[in-house]
């Protein structure tokens, strides 16, 4: 039995994980984001996107005028890049039901965990990756934005496949990169951890794929600057709502991930992977907008920061246990 217990507890938790995210789905209503992500995924080749369409595939209610969504949806070009609205086509195709899409971002955020879970178990032993499960435990509620059927999810995966490949030493880290480059429009920036984990700069290259689609914005809306214009409509309606949101709120929200990585500070020289890693999502939360969404990628990330202090934890403990026997 003691032998099978590493395996059993993993299996709780990650199920643990799936059903705590299927039932915050099941009580939360279908967003304007996903909406546009369903409508975009149903129509490959076609990226364009306006304030007509998404209304038409969520109507304006409470919270969302249709003022406030013409403000943001005015772009010629769909802001995030299209390779999760491809993988997804032979669902979309099959069905509407937004509870039913959600299983399937679910399931790819927990992928995600299992697969730093494998990462620091290469490295670390097993019970440093069990330890560093704490994290995901910590962090249920921080990361309830993966139970939205958005592009999120799909960074996660890729972010925690590239780690992982990275750790085995397979050459398909390549291929995972530029697959993570081109899943949101933030994703090209988890490079830089990914390449400092690495020591390769050879990462960098799969960049290119990020550099082909913005090149293909710049085609269609004859703006080179289109970003830029992306960045200023979120302005318009992340600003108002952190006037709205008092940052004490924030602030206590990341409250978890504060206590789950100062103390990985005391190894920072062993670990600016991981530490460059966690800030990205944090500082782009409070200094853009509060959307739960955001920290999805917060998942693995945290099970990957967690590791670093319960490693000397571990070997610690092994240590006074041989002295005492």
């Amino acid at each position: 039995m003691r032998k099978y217990l590493p395996t059993i507890l993993i299996i709780t938790i990650l199920l643990a994980q799936t059903g705590f995210l299927i039932g915050v789905s099941r009580n939360t209503l279908e967003t304007v984001d996903e909406a546009s992500f369903v409508s975009i995924a149903k129509t490959p080749g076609d990226w364009s996107t306006s304030a007509d369409r998404v209304m038409e595939v969520c109507p304006p209610r409470e919270g969302w005028s249709e003022e406030f969504i013409r403000s943001i949806y005015i772009s010629e070009y769909w802001f995030h890049p299209p390779l999760p609205a491809y993988l997804v086509l032979p669902l979309v195709s099959l069905t509407d039901n937004i509870y039913i899409l959600r299983i399937f971002t679910i399931l790819l955020f927990v992928a995600s965990i299992f697969l730093v879970y494998l990462a620091v178990k290469k490295e670390k032993g097993n019970r440093v990756a069990l330890l560093s499960l704490i994290g995901v435990i910590g962090c249920l509620t921080l990361t309830r934005g993966a139970s939205n059927f958005y592009y999120d999810s799909f960074m996660a995966f890729f972010f925690a496949l590239s780690w992982y490949l990275i750790v085995v030493g397979s050459k398909w880290k390549y291929v995972s990169t530029a697959a993570l480059v081109v899943c949101r429009i933030q994703a090209p920036i988890f490079l830089i951890p990914l390449i400092l984990k690495d020591r390769n700069w050879k990462l960098v290259l799969p960049g290119i794929a990020f550099v082909v689609y913005y090149m293909g914005g710049w085609a269609v809306t004859s703006d080179i600057f289109w970003l830029l214009d992306f960045w200023r409509q979120q302005a318009l309606w992340a600003v108002p709502v952190r006037m709205t949101i008092p940052y004490t709120i924030l602030l206590v929200y990341l409250i978890p991930v504060a206590l789950l990585s100062l103390p990985s500070l005391k190894f920072v020289r062993y670990s600016y992977p991981e530490v460059v890693a966690v800030l990205i999502p944090v500082l782009t939360y409070l200094l853009w907008g509060p959307s739960p969404h955001t920290l999805t990628i917060l998942g693995p990330i945290i099970v990957l920061v967690t590791a670093i202090w319960v490693g000397p934890l571990v070997r610690r403990f092994d240590e006074k246990t041989k002295l005492v026997t």
